[in-house]
């Protein structure tokens, strides 16, 4: 049995994911991809599973750059690790794809890796499973939520628009309780999982991935923060209006509270 940990990375949507993926995806012992969404398809058939992954054709970057092809263009790049993934994974038509399934796939694709995972969003409502698998670490990023709300509604305007599920979060009421759900969830298995405040790691970068990397046991010195910036922080201050700010905070005010968003 290989000594890689399987990582997943979550949080509520325009909480920081994406960035944090990126810098722990800056140490050469962690690769993990970006929404392949992989562990929202486990236990289930073999073609199930590769149907529910995201569309490697659609999207840039789902995969981390891979040393020996840097010069592919994404999309190739992608077509060719899924590929890879699939014939990995692979035990039969009919046979369930498991955790252990993905640690082999992905260890084969990263042999130099000591964590391999993914990063998605709504793994954090998938979390209370996702705990309980062996050699599993849940890292999960949280943000003020009025800065969560800005930013949503603003995907959903300019961005999200088209997809189905926007409508769930087109208000800033909807933002507020699917951000209680998920600190609820994170605050019930906080002792379980890692927990990562946004504003903390924008301020300073190299303190939280020294922290980060104690908590791994990899050498924090191999991160790179230089990307990071706190430009963002308080700006829901300009982007929401005084009513969608107190209806966000009516909704979310005792956990805000509990997280030092006063």
């Amino acid at each position: 049995m290989t000594s890689t940990q399987l990582l997943v990375i979550a949080g509520h949507h325009r909480s920081g994911t994406t960035m944090l993926a990126s810098l722990v995806n800056t140490h050469p012992k962690i690769a993990v991809t970006l929404e392949l969404r992989q562990f929202m398809s486990l236990d289930r058939i073999f073609p199930l599973h590769m149907y529910r992954l995201r569309n490697p054709q659609r999207h840039a970057y789902v995969f981390p750059s891979s040393p020996t092809n840097p010069q592919l263009r994404w999309r190739l790049h992608n077509l060719y690790q899924t590929l890879l993934y699939a014939i990995r994974v692979f035990r039969g038509p009919l046979s369930k794809v498991q955790h252990h399934d993905i640690l082999r796939s992905m260890h084969a694709m990263y042999p130099s890796a000591s964590y391999v995972g993914d990063k998605y969003p709504d793994y954090i409502y998938e979390m209370q499973y996702l705990v309980t698998i062996p050699q599993m670490v849940g890292l999960v990023i949280y943000r003020d939520p009025r800065d969560v709300a800005a930013s949503t509604l603003e995907a959903v305007d300019r961005r999200w628009k088209k997809h189905q599920w926007s409508h769930q979060l087109n208000t800033p009421a909807k933002v507020a309780r699917r951000w209680m759900d998920a600190m609820n969830i994170a605050s019930d298995l906080a002792d379980r999982l890692y927990l990562i405040r946004y504003e903390d790691l924008v301020a300073n970068p190299k303190a939280e991935m020294a922290r980060l990397g104690e908590f791994l046991r990899l050498d924090p010195e191999q991160f790179d923060t230089s990307f990071v910036f706190d430009s963002s922080v308080g700006s829901y201050q300009q982007r929401l209006t005084a009513e969608q700010i107190t209806e966000v905070e009516a909704i979310a005010g005792p956990l805000m509270s509990k997280y030092g968003y006063n």
